[in-house]
């Protein structure tokens, strides 16, 4: 989540049990879990092109003002 909050453009790993929420928003880079060419294709991608990580790292920063600040969790929480 630290990462999330400053912007910082992560490439992370999805798999059957990953929350959908990172293939929706769109705030992370996914591979295949048990993908590792992937991964590092996904992370190569990312340090060769500095427009693509500011893209995402601004979503991630949305996405986390959006879903995880202590703000919304509280908010969140009061309504169940």
């Amino acid at each position: 989540m630290a990462g999330l909050s400053h912007g910082i453009p992560t490439v992370t790993t999805q798999g059957f049990l990953s929350e959908p929420i990172w293939a929706q928003t769109g705030c992370v880079a996914l591979a295949p879990a048990a993908d590792a060419s992937a991964f590092l294709q996904a992370t190569e991608s990312l340090l060769g092109d500095p427009a693509a990580r500011a893209r995402l790292g601004d979503r991630a920063r949305e996405v986390y003002a959006d879903h995880f600040t202590l703000e919304r969790t509280v908010e969140v929480l009061l309504k169940t």
